[in-house]
């Protein structure tokens, strides 16, 4: 198949998937993100690429599409949603990662001799998984209604 056949099934596809996400009532991002996984671990099962787009046409289309993604979620943002506890939630949530990076990084450096870089790459991972973020801009959110135990 030629390089415009291809890009017009990935538009219909696309197209598809934002109707199925807006009648599911899921953001559309995230199921053409899915699709674009899907699409590209499809491709990369066979010896043959699904699609044979120029490597420039590709580099384009990222940078385009991660500005319209970005644009996406800013339009969608409010911010009358931000309330007082937001910037004490944000304030835990700083406080977390920098106290995940001072500590956790050089013990696991010195633990298991990996390079100081990525270990603190890996404790702004590991202060970004499960703490206190998921709360910080959640209009209910009340710090006397966190768990610690979850």
């Amino acid at each position: 198949m030629g390089v415009l056949t291809n890009l017009t099934i990935i538009l219909l596809l696309g197209i598809i998937i934002s109707n199925l996400a807006s009648a599911l009532r899921v953001p559309d991002v995230l199921l053409l993100l899915i699709l674009g996984l899907a699409l590209g671990s499809f491709g990369a099962s066979y010896s043959v690429p699904l699609t044979d787009f120029p490597p420039l046409f590709l580099n384009a289309m990222s940078i385009l599409a991660l500005a319209m993604i970005i644009f996406d979620a800013t339009t969608r943002m409010r911010l009358k949603e931000f309330d007082t506890f937001s910037f004490q939630a944000l304030k835990l949530v700083l406080v977390f990662l920098v106290l995940s990076i001072l500590l956790f990084s050089p013990f696991m450096h010195y633990l298991a001799n990996i390079p100081l870089s990525l270990c603190v790459l890996f404790s702004c991972r590991i202060a970004s998984y499960r703490g206190f973020d998921q709360y910080a801009f959640h209009s209910d959110y009340s710090p006397a209604s966190y768990r610690f135990d979850e």
